[in-house]
């Protein structure tokens, strides 16, 4: 009997313990973005802000800059490139300046120096700084010589670095060249933030929507069809620099069967349900629940009908 009862147990504990396992997973991987520039007007002039996903990109340039044009500005369009680029605004020298947050572990970003039909190429240069000290430096001559040539240049430091500067580093041997270069699809993958840690909480209920006073009530009961968002934040020993609750859901007195999803309150619902639940019958479930920043949870409850919710903590993640 006691086999079979931490036999049963651990079934009961095994999606809590992938759930745990894919959060901290995902929090500890880098997801790598790419700036195409497609998004931004054509003949936008730096300096601009760019963000996507979670990056912010701030793009300039020394002397006359840069500007966003089509890829085919030059009268040909260099290998790899499409729809809008990093354009130069004068045939005089100019850094790309790009700056970055959060910092990054990675960056690559594609050029084309301005060469006609040359059997050598220009050499470029990509260096990385962090609070304005050096990090890293590389160079690169793209592979294949001749009319505005396509190379791709890439800078990686473990330690990270928040601005990268691109540099027209030395000519090409011919003599149809001009010491200007155009960029584009920069992919950028940030530093890893540091991993989360899990922190015991002695059971405490949070929220109970049959409840009209006290610190967890939550009254009325969730209606059919309907999102609503509570602030978990502070309730329960739960500090502000939460990430992630360790949680059991409870279903109470729905009067047609459905599912409830809980999901940050700044994301939209995904398309999974967190618990199923029949009617009139009570069904809870223990999951891992991700916080928004301010340490907010949306709950949506798919069903026809309404639902009472109770939640309950034990522990979370920061």
């Amino acid at each position: 009997m006691g086999v079979a009862m931490r036999r049963l147990n651990l079934k009961r504990q095994t999606p809590l313990i992938l759930s745990a396992l894919s959060l901290l997973a995902s929090h500890a991987a880098a997801q790598s973005v790419l700036f195409d520039f497609d998004s931004t007007p054509y003949h936008t002039p730096l300096p601009i802000d760019l963000t996507v996903g979670d990056i912010t990109a701030s793009f300039s340039g020394t002397g006359l800059g840069y500007s966003i044009q089509r890829a085919s500005t030059p009268g040909v369009t260099p290998v790899g490139f499409s729809g809008n680029c990093l354009y130069p605004n004068s045939l005089i020298p100019s850094d790309l300046l790009v700056s970055f947050s959060p910092a990054l572990q990675d960056a690559s970003i594609m050029y084309a120096p301005g060469e006609l039909s040359c059997d050598t190429t220009a050499t470029m240069r990509i260096t990385g700084y962090l609070n304005g000290a050096f990090v890293a430096t590389s160079t690169s001559t793209a592979p294949n010589p001749g009319t505005w040539p396509t190379g791709v240049l890439t800078l990686s430091s473990p330690q990270g670095f928040d601005k990268i500067v691109v540099h027209y580093d030395a000519p090409p041997a011919c003599g149809e060249w001009q010491p200007i270069f155009m960029a584009d699809n920069m992919t950028v993958t940030p530093v890893p933030p540091p991993p989360m840690e899990f922190h015991t909480l002695p059971p405490c209920r949070l929220l109970d929507t049959r409840k009209t006073s006290g610190p967890d009530a939550a009254s009325p009961a969730l209606a059919a069809k309907t999102e609503r968002q509570f602030a978990l934040s502070g309730l329960c020993g739960i500090p502000p620099t939460a990430k992630a609750l360790s949680v059991n859901v409870t279903a109470v007195a729905a009067t047609v069967a459905g599912n409830l999803v809980i999901y940050p309150g700044n994301e939209s619902a995904p398309g999974a349900s967190l618990l199923n639940f029949p009617a009139t019958t009570a069904r809870a479930n223990n999951a891992i629940v991700k916080l928004a920043s301010d340490g907010t949870v949306n709950v949506l409850n798919r069903a026809a009908g309404t639902v009472d919710f109770v939640l309950d903590v034990n522990g979370y993640f920061e």
